[in-house]
């Protein structure tokens, strides 16, 4: 924060809001191996053919299922000789039921994926949330304002100009390398935060501190 000369005072305010996530985000990881490289697309394209099958059996739609990664290479043995081919795939799944989380993994597993090589527990829509921050983050700004304002002697005024920083949803990944079979996981949702800043000018004049 600081003092324009004369003319008025610029402070920072931050504010957070808990909110929370209403969707998960999975990736699920397939692999094949064969001694060449087309053999081994060919045995994963199967493998991941049944794995989205099952994911839409489950009741994602074609949107909740995307491809993230695809890859194929040579194989070594421990001798550092070639030996064959492995090819893999990463596909993202979207969950919108975080009660259903565990069931879908388990029928994924089910069908052949190999990996669960993370889960993020996320905020479909946190712009409510972010107006709520945003609305807070103002008034933190004004309150820190009036605190300088009386420091220095001066009438704090209006408002003059509103920077916006930028936003951010915030909440650990739940990392997972590998999931057996089984019970569902259960999955605890918690809460994110939803943080907004500003940077705000205020208009000044010399006398009693006072009220905006």
């Amino acid at each position: 924060m600081y003092r324009d000369a004369v003319t008025g005072i610029t402070v920072t305010g931050t504010a957070a809001v808990e909110v929370r996530p209403d969707r998960a985000a999975v990736h699920l990881g397939v692999s094949a191996e064969a001694p060449s490289a087309a053999e081994a697309m060919d045995v994963l394209a199967t493998r991941v053919g049944a794995v989205t099958g099952a994911l839409r059996g489950a009741g994602l739609g074609d949107a909740d299922i995307r491809t993230a990664h695809l890859s194929v290479g040579q194989r070594y043995d421990t001798t550092g000789t070639p030996n064959g081919h492995v090819a893999s795939c990463a596909t993202l799944a979207t969950i919108r039921d975080l009660d259903a989380v565990g069931r879908v993994l388990d029928v994924a597993l089910a069908a052949g994926a190999d990996r669960v090589d993370g889960l993020s527990l996320e905020v479909s829509d946190p712009s409510g949330a972010y107006a709520e921050a945003l609305a807070l983050a103002i008034d933190a700004a004004r309150e820190k304002a009036r605190g300088v304002a009386r420091a220095a002697g001066l009438e704090l005024g209006a408002i003059e100009a509103v920077t916006e920083g930028a936003g951010q949803v915030a909440g650990p990944p739940v990392m997972m390398a590998e999931m057996r079979m089984g019970k569902g996981m259960p999955v605890e949702a918690g809460a994110q935060e939803v943080t907004a800043s500003v940077t705000v000018r205020f208009a000044t004049s010399p006398g009693s501190p006072g009220r905006p």
